[in-house]
């Protein structure tokens, strides 16, 4: 076979559902005999075709990089290549720092196109390996031209990677991704001051597209980016909040609009109505349109779940309520669709939505009542299966602040006693995995203390001791308790042993600290220690 008959078949073999993975290395075979024959674009092109597969099969991925970065073989890439790479590589979740390493190389020091450039950041920032001299090197090329679609989908990645460009500091004259996302949001702002949004027209083919007649024609953006510029647009300064309610209108102003968007994306654009202060009206509209489709919420009903309350205290609260029973309704049978957190998120949510609503009359909380109820009882019900299948099929188990999180929702709730003492078992081996010093999120990002999230777990276990008269012993909260008195000890044991940093235990902020006594005070439980020798 030739080169590029193996290439076809490679590709034609891929692209079907069924992932025929013997012939895949079959021909992954015939590749790797015949390397001398590929060209640079061949290579760049298997590259993309074995990204598909899973991470047990990155072999292929190694070979490709190996030929294309090595200084002795005469095939190199050129910038287009390089970035064609890169997105193959982001999609097998694969850093590879050979190749990352080519790539900011080439990208550094040749001409970017703006589609190019911006499909590089989405690539580096998929892999975590963004710094501040790929910003100041590809944004400017990314966003060098005043176009709605290019402007749309550089608002759309800046918006899915905020908690990576937050990461990303400036140094020297490359850019912090502070500043990406203000060009971002500025040339956002341009070129929708071209397009008449009036006039804007939806399209569903699969999925929405947007057709907006701009000063110099036609743009066609794709829905979803559309929709992100809108949340990015709703997190800014008041122009921009503006913009994106011209957005808003542009889309979402009719039924007929509403129902050519997927469920999800329709509670997205609920929630830049409520970042707006979007009118009475769009919003009704929105929430009458997800009231009459509550099954197929399952998926984003913990988005909606926390958007209802804060619409209810815009002074909806007959739309909110209506919505919140027939969600609460919906999900009774459909919780099994959803994982730990999204569960809490969903309960939590729907709480605070019959706390607002019991703040404005009777009435409307009186109809909501027996539906709330009814989730409260099925969530409960269904906490220790969800515990169990967590740790059995997602080989995972909550962390502490999920838990602490768990806890604040159920402690004013009327809960069965085993309930609680579960939460205090998996409080505990989760107190016990993380401590109580300081821990490091996604990068060098220190997200909190474990002191932070045992005094909130404290809180809560008070406030459930209180309500249902436990004694201190042989109860859920002397299991916390005894757990948090032993990682204190842990934590502020000194044994006269010098040890390496990473080897000592995180030390407790003493605002933490401070604040996890003062539970201890008011709960009249033993007073934590100030010093353990050992």
């Amino acid at each position: 076979m030739t080169p590029a008959e193996l290439l076809a078949m490679a590709r034609c073999v891929a692209e079907r559902q069924s992932g025929q993975l013997r012939l895949l290395w079959k021909i992954a075979t015939f590749v790797v005999e015949r390397l001398s024959s590929f060209t640079t674009l061949d290579l760049v092109c298997f590259a993309h075709v074995y990204s598909s597969l899973d991470e047990v099969h990155y072999g292929m991925l190694n070979v490709m990089a190996l030929i294309l970065t090595s200084p002795e073989d005469e095939r190199t890439m050129n910038a287009a290549e390089a970035c064609d790479v890169l997105s193959s590589f982001a999609r097998a979740k694969y850093p590879l720092p050979l190749l990352l390493r080519e790539a900011e190389r080439i990208l550094m020091a040749e001409e970017v196109s703006a589609a190019h450039a911006l499909s590089a950041l989405r690539s580096f920032s998929a892999l975590r390996a963004l710094s501040a001299g790929l910003c100041g090197r590809l944004a400017p090329a990314a966003l060098g031209v005043a176009d709605l679609r290019q402007s749309c989908e550089a608002a759309a990645w800046a918006w899915e990677e905020q908690t990576c460009l937050r990461g990303v500091k400036a140094i020297g004259e490359g850019w912090s991704g502070n500043m990406v996302t203000q060009v971002v949001l500025e040339k956002l702002k341009e070129a929708l001051k071209q397009c008449r949004l009036q006039q804007l027209q939806l399209v569903s083919s699969g999925a929405p597209l947007c057709v907006v007649p701009t000063l110099a024609g036609r743009a066609q953006v794709p829905g979803n980016a559309v929709l992100a510029a809108a949340c990015l647009l709703a997190t800014d300064d008041s122009e921009s909040r503006q913009k994106a309610g011209e957005l808003l209108r542009a889309v979402a102003s009719s039924s007929a609009k509403l129902t050519l968007w997927p469920p999800e994306q329709r509670v997205r654009w609920l929630s830049v109505a409520a970042a707006v202060d979007a009118s009475d009206e769009a919003v009704a509209l929105i929430l009458e349109n997800l009231a009459s489709i509550p099954k197929q919420l399952a998926l984003c009903s913990p988005v909606l779940a926390e958007l209802l309350p804060r619409v209810a205290a815009n002074g909806l609260h007959a739309e909110a309520e209506a919505a919140g029973r027939a969600l609460c309704d919906a999900l009774v049978p459909e919780l099994y669709r959803l994982r730990l957190p999204e569960s809490q998120r969903l309960l939590a949510g729907c709480l605070e939505l019959r706390a607002v609503l019991g703040q404005n009359g009777d009435a409307l909380e009186a109809s909501y009542g027996p539906s709330c109820e009814a989730l409260l009882k099925a969530v409960v019900e269904a906490l220790p299966t969800k515990l169990r299948s967590e740790a059995i099929f997602r080989r995972s188990r909550p962390s502490a602040s999920e838990l602490a999180a768990w806890c604040g929702v159920l402690a004013r709730q009327e809960v069965p006693e085993a309930t609680w003492q579960l939460l205090a078992k998996e409080c505990a081996e989760a107190l016990s995995a993380v401590g109580l010093g300081l821990h490091e999120g996604e990068g060098e990002e220190m997200v909190g203390s474990g002191a932070a999230v045992a005094a909130d777990m404290m809180d809560a276990f008070l406030v459930a001791k209180e309500r249902n008269g436990w004694s201190l012993q042989e109860s859920p909260v002397g299991v916390v308790v005894d757990a948090v008195q032993a990682e204190w000890r842990r934590a502020i044991a000194q044994d006269g042993e010098l040890e390496d940093p990473h080897h000592e235990v995180a030390p407790i902020p003493f605002s933490d600290a401070e604040s996890l006594r003062a539970v201890f005070r008011r709960g009249d439980l033993p007073e934590l220690p100030q010093e353990v020798r050992l």
